[in-house]
Parts: structure tokens; C-alpha cells; sequence
């Protein structure tokens, strides 16, 4: 069989998952899980195999239908059914997958950073710039040393730049894209 004799090949493989998955998942034989997916979607036997074989594509009625057979009774990850909507060409993959997966989550940063006990950073912006221009990469600055009396603000001004530092991080980490469960 050619690649033109089975278009969607990729398809094929992700909804062949999903039957195994569900035969193993309620423990059926694929008989069963074939039965349950064409109670499901609505199609007999032979359109199921074509599907499975990659040469049919199935309606985008069905791939939701799939898609949350394979989430609610496969047990598949938001993973399988990025992969199969991909492969399907499915007009709006994020709105679905959230709607069967939820929402992908936004990983926080990870960091040790005491709590703020203010809200507004006043009085030492010239030194925080200064602070933050040593801290860039275009400065090769391996330690930089804070130094003055006790309680001029030190830690504070630190703290601050250290705050500074990721929220950028986190506004380039949203922008990439790089959050979710993977």
C-alpha cells in the first residue's frame, strides 16, 4: 500500500491506539471495542477499519466523539489526542483538547524567593537599574557586591531585582508557549 492509498497514515496509528486502549481498558476483546466505537460514532465496521487503516478521514463530529472516548474511557493523555488531531487536521485543536482535558496548566517557576512584604518598590530606582544592567548578559559581571550601613535596603534592593528577573522570565516562558503537561 502507498502513501497515497493511505493519506492518513499518522490518523490511522493514533485511532488504532485508541481501540486497543479501550479493549484494554475494559478489558473487551477489539471486537467489542470496535462494537462500542460504532455505537459511539455511528459507523459500521468497514469505515472503522478504513479509519484504522489511514485511508479514510472520519468527520470532525467524530474525531470529538474520539476524542473523548479516548479521554473518558481509554484512559488516553492530552497527549494522544493532540496527536490525533493533528493528524486529522482538525480546525481548532487547543478549544477541544481543553474542553475534553481542561485547561493545560501553567507551570510556575520554581524559586526560594521570600514573600514581598510590600507592594511598591520606592526611593532606590537608579540603584536597581544600575543593579539589573550588571545582572544583564550583555555585562560579564561573575559577582557583584551590595554593600552599606544595616537597614538601608540592601536585601530589599536585591529582592526586587531578583522579582524583576522572573517575571520576565515568566512573560518569555508564556510567550514560547512552554507550559502544559508534558
Amino acid at each position: 500500500m502507498t502513501l497515497t492509498e493511505r493519506p492518513y497514515a499518522h490518523l490511522g496509528e493514533q485511532i488504532d491506539h485508541l481501540m486497543h486502549a479501550l479493549a484494554l481498558a475494559k478489558g473487551w476483546r477489539m471486537k467489542r471495542a470496535t462494537q462500542e466505537v460504532f455505537d459511539r460514532a455511528g459507523y459500521d465496521g468497514s469505515t472503522i477499519y478504513r479509519w484504522r487503516q489511514g485511508r479514510l478521514r472520519p468527520p470532525d463530529e467524530t474525531l470529538e466523539v474520539l476524542a473523548r472516548l479516548g479521554n473518558e474511557h481509554a484512559g488516553l493523555d492530552r497527549f494522544w489526542g493532540t496527536n490525533l488531531l493533528k493528524a486529522a487536521r482538525y480546525p481548532d485543536i487547543e478549544h477541544l483538547l481543553d474542553e475534553i482535558w481542561g485547561a493545560k496548566e501553567i507551570r510556575s517557576i520554581l524559586n526560594n524567593l521570600p514573600a514581598l512584604e510590600r507592594t511598591v518598590f520606592v526611593g532606590r530606582q537608579r540603584e536597581l537599574a544600575r543593579l539589573l544592567e550588571l545582572l544583564s548578559p550583555d555585562h560579564a559581571a561573575h559577582l557583584i557586591s551590595v554593600d552599606g550601613i544595616g537597614g538601608v535596603g540592601k536585601t530589599t534592593l536585591v529582592l526586587e531585582a531578583a522579582f524583576n528577573f522572573m517575571d520576565e522570565a515568566i512573560t518569555e516562558y508564556r510567550r514560547l508557549g512552554a507550559y502544559g503537561h508534558y
